[in-house]
Parts: structure tokens; sequence; C-alpha cells
């Protein structure tokens, strides 16, 4: 694990109680695993992130992001295949989608401010993969990267991410300005 990645998850209990105060869309939807800390259920859930990530055969619902295109050239939306879990935990807003969307199997379709921040986005809620969502990030895009955390209402391991990024990168080009 880089120390870059390190900064953002930490094994400490203190760091169990910090992430669990900014996941209360996890411990409201699995309010049933009362015993699961949800810091322990995310790192859990993202260290089996790349098995499930677009992983059709076992996922919640479809999600289309209106703006974003396959890149066949077709002209129709990219599609990605979400589980609930994986979502729900993390974001408030994906929280209240599936507490809305009436069956598995469904297709949801939503605009958000920023479609070409969102793929490594979702893979990083996949994942939990700091450092490369960290490296998706650019002078071009972190506004609209931040637009979606702020969107999703991610907490505040996202958002970290996103201030280091800020901190090293645009402030830094700033001061050369």
């Amino acid at each position: 694990m880089s120390s870059r990645l390190n900064r953002y998850f930490s094994d400490s209990d203190d760091s169990l109680s910090d992430s669990s105060e900014s996941n209360n869309s996890f411990d409201k939807a699995f309010s049933y695993f009362t015993s699961i800390p949800s810091a322990y259920a995310i790192r859990t859930l993202h260290e089996m992130g790349d098995q499930y990530y677009q992983d059709r055969k076992t996922a919640y619902a479809e999600l289309q992001i209106e703006g974003l295109y396959d890149s066949n050239g077709t002209g129709t939306l990219q599609s990605f295949y979400i589980h609930r879990e994986y979502l729900v935990s993390q974001s408030e807003y994906f929280n209240k989608i599936f507490n809305d969307v009436g069956s598995e199997n469904s297709l949801i379709k939503i605009s958000i401010p920023s479609p070409d921040t969102f793929e490594p986005l979702l893979e990083y809620l996949y994942t939990g993969n700091g450092d490369k969502w960290y490296d998706s990030l650019s002078i071009d895009n972190y506004t609209g990267a931040y637009e979606n955390i702020v969107f999703f209402g991610l907490g505040k391991d996202v958002m970290n991410i996103w201030m280091d990024f800020y901190n090293t990168t645009v402030d830094s080009v700033n001061s050369n300005v």
C-alpha cells in the first residue's frame, strides 16, 4: 500500500470510528448489521470490489448517466452494472435512489454534474483504490470531480483524496501563475 493510500485508510481503531461517522447512509441502509462497524464492512467490500465492478451477472441494477455515451460510437448511453451494497454504503444519494427503485434488474438513469468524472469515481467506490482515483484527477476535471462528490453525498475518505490532489496539484499550479 502506498504512503498516500495509507493516509486515507488506517487499520487503527481511531480511523474506524472516524470513518463510521461519515457513513451514515450505510448505517441506515444496513441497520440489521448492528454488530458490524460500517468501516469494516466497506473495507471488506473494497477487498472484493474488482470481482464485482461492472459484473452484469451479480448486479442489482443497470445505471446510465445522462451525457456519458458508450465508446462504440452508436450514441447509446454507457451502462454500469451496479450493486446496491457498494453504493448505498458510501453515498447518501444512492441510498435514496435504491430506496426508490422498485425491484432488482431495474434501469436507473440519472443526471449528474460531471458525467466525465463518474467512471473513475464509481471504480473507487468499488475497490477503494485511492491511488488510482487520485491519478484520474487532473487540472481539467478536478472541479467536476468535486461536484460529483458533493452531489452523491460521499464520505470524507473520498474528499480527503480530492483535497490531497487539490493541495498538491492545483495550489502549486496557481502559485506558479
